[in-house]
């Protein structure tokens, strides 16, 4: 079977990838399904329960999203070094602001309802706990400094497998301090606090990074799907099957989710491919279908994720405080996950459209304001390049929303 015949030297396969969208859509779908069960279930029905937290919620959620990150990336027009440092450094703020929201101002506001302590202990660790925002941020760090350092796709895929091959080493390997594990955290498996390490989980984007170097230089697409992603969705789901089945591999009892080995992550790598050719099969059996739902959760995919979130915390901090259960069944967490997702679809469609533009307006409004000329004409002639990279530092934490992931018009070498 040579595939080499569809594909060209030069980039010939340019804007959104419908498939990619899917996979991030459904990604999302099943991350909230999971978020849901796991804050609110009660484990009534084993089985569905299990499958929603150990296999929709586990390997086609946050892998594929990751996966499609680094697909993203090839794609969009705005990948300069300093771009994706940017970005970087947006996210990161992101996150932070996410842990406050989703951690500190509960457990503030639960131990003051409650009359519990919450030290300045409690408060560390919930402002840093890492999770896939912090993930995120140190990929894109990753990839500015790959795009600076002008490393061939080659040289990326030794460094993923060594990296997962390192955190595989390091798994539960703790510095027996508190604080300092807290922050290693975001690299390797210290322990409880663990959310995607770095090291276990940069392969996935480094994979769609050589997924996305692929599709660009496809000249058709459908028949190197059609060739592929049979073997690899048969593959990825024999392996998921199988874990199911004996209870071994990512699903053992000694194993953790957030802990993948490499023969995890090479498994659900062609899991991915698999999926997204089956996405790109679904949209020509669906031949005229946008998806929108789909599509939008793709484009917001940040603030759908800080929304849900938020909701879902403080939803669930409503439930502790004044219901006298706060655990529900199966069927009450679908319903949950389905108004949650409707809510969080809705909000960051209205911020995209409307309270982005009207923030991005204000802010330039207030950098053009007579009252402030003389003050930003002062530090121009100061710091002259530290005011323009911050106000763009700035533009991107506050409205680079999702598009970054994904293709753009601006062309930004």
């Amino acid at each position: 079977m040579n595939i080499r015949k569809y594909f060209s030297a030069e980039q010939v396969n340019h804007g959104r990838q419908m498939e990619l969208d899917l996979l991030k859509g459904f990604a999302i779908i099943f991350m909230v399904w999971v978020h849901v069960t796991g804050q609110m279930g009660n484990n009534d029905l084993k089985l569905p329960f299990f499958i929603v937290n150990d296999i929709l919620g586990s390997p086609y959620a946050a892998p594929m999203f990751m996966m499609a990150l680094g697909v993203g990336i090839c794609f969009s027009q705005r990948k300069s070094a300093a771009r994706l440092a940017f970005r970087a450094v947006s996210i990161f703020a992101v996150g932070l602001l996410l842990n406050v929201a989703r951690y500190v101002l509960p457990s503030f506001l639960y131990a003051q309802v409650t009359g519990i302590s919450y030290t300045g202990e409690y408060l560390f660790g919930d402002l840093f706990i890492g999770d896939i925002l912090q993930f995120a941020a140190f990929t894109f760090l990753f990839f500015a400094f790959a795009r600076w350092r002008k490393w061939s796709l080659g040289k990326l895929v030794m460094v993923g497998v060594s990296c997962s091959l390192l955190a595989w080493m390091l798994r539960y390997q703790s510095t027996g301090n508190e604080a300092v594990d807290y922050i290693c955290s975001w690299f390797w498996g210290t322990g409880e606090y663990t959310s995607f390490p770095f090291l276990g989980w940069i392969i996935f984007p480094i994979a769609g990074v050589c997924i996305g170097h692929a599709l660009l230089h496809c000249r058709d697409k459908n028949a190197v799907y059609l060739r592929v992603s049979p073997i690899c969705l048969l593959i990825g789901t024999a392996y998921v099957w199988y874990a199911f089945v004996t209870r071994t591999q990512y699903l053992s009892e000694a194993a953790d989710y957030f802990l993948l080995t490499t023969v995890d992550a090479l498994f659900i790598i062609l899991l991915g491919i698999g999926l997204l050719g089956q996405n790109a099969l679904l949209l020509r059996l669906c031949k005229g279908w946008k998806f929108p739902m789909l599509t939008r959760l793709s484009r917001n995919i940040n603030a759908v994720y800080c929304i849900h979130w938020t909701l879902l915390t403080f939803s669930g901090l409503f439930c502790r405080l004044f219901l006298e259960e706060y655990r529900f069944g199966f069927v009450t967490c679908c319903i949950i996950t389905v108004v949650l997702l409707v809510a969080s679809d809705a909000l960051a469609s209205l911020y995209a459209a409307k309270i982005r533009p009207a923030l991005h307006a204000s802010l330039l409004a207030t950098r053009q304001h007579p009252m402030w000329q003389p003050v930003f004409k002062f530090i121009h002639t100061v710091f002259p390049q530290s005011v323009s990279r911050g106000f763009r530092a700035l533009n991107v934490i506050l409205f680079s929303g999702g598009a970054s992931l994904m293709p753009t018009d601006k062309n930004e070498k």
